[in-house]
């Protein structure tokens, strides 16, 4: 915040040097730093994605799913292999919901 507080101080210096009106100096000088606090706000609230406020992100949910697609991906499959001219066709039960599977 130190630098925030002598940032605020030099435009307002700077505004002062250029600006020939002191209203329209103080008006930007007032946008300005009502600018620069603000976007340091907004990254102090992206520095902190997990929390309980309403625009963080969902932990518990996504360690969850992360979990309940590993174990997706660990489960045994039913995996029929046709034999024909060509090769071997491997056909995943996709019409049962299952994932893919890969054969070896």
């Amino acid at each position: 915040h130190f630098l925030l507080l002598v940032w605020c101080f030099v435009i307002a210096l700077v505004m002062i040097e250029h600006v020939v009106s002191w209203r329209v100096a103080s008006g930007l000088c007032f946008v300005s730093v009502m600018g620069v606090f603000g976007i340091n706000r907004i990254c102090a609230v992206i520095e902190t994605p997990y929390g309980k406020n309403v625009h963080d992100l969902p932990l518990i949910a996504m360690q969850q799913n992360f979990n309940s697609q590993l174990l997706e991906l660990l489960a045994v499959q039913h995996i029929d292999v046709d034999l024909d001219q060509e090769g071997v066709y491997v056909r995943n039960m996709l019409a049962e919901g299952r994932g893919l599977c890969f054969v070896s």
